[in-house]
């Protein structure tokens, strides 16, 4: 097994620990999976890139199982388009820009929370059939107005 896949199992195996938490982010699971691997003293600097890295593949691993909008969220089918009827745990909370998404249980969300969830798929949706109708109009030399 890669570096890599070690890693990535690690945080599946962190992200499951911390199922009963209302909140989930990219930082705090970083943290634990570093702590995992850490065995002992870091050099300042490369502890500080090896906790930048493996925050990004945090959020890299977050957003595929708890974004909607990901293509490769397992609530799509293989073609990574066609919603599978399942929802997901784990949804987004607004956030400001620059800020770390945050993931929130689903039974835990507030109205408002679940309402901004519903907005953010709509406009998704109607972002890929205005790129669709784009495209299309393209291949016939028209506007897609």
């Amino acid at each position: 097994m890669s570096q890599h896949q070690q890693i990535v199992t690690e945080m599946q195996r962190q992200y499951d620990r911390l199922g009963d938490a209302i909140l989930v982010g990219p930082k705090a699971l970083a943290y634990k999976v570093y702590q995992h691997f850490a065995n002992g003293e870091v050099e300042p600097h490369v502890q500080y890139a090896s906790l930048e890295h493996m925050t990004n593949m945090a959020r890299r691993f977050l957003a595929k199982n708890n974004d909607p909008d990901d293509d490769d969220n397992e609530i799509y089918g293989a073609q990574g388009v066609l919603f599978s009827g399942k929802l997901q745990d784990r949804y987004p909370v607004p956030r400001r820009a620059g800020e770390e998404p945050l993931y929130k249980k689903r039974s835990e969300l507030t109205p408002e929370e679940r309402a901004w969830n519903v907005d953010q798929l709509r406009k998704a949706a109607r972002s890929r059939q205005e790129h669709a109708d784009a495209l299309e109009a393209e291949a016939y030399g028209r506007s897609a107005a």
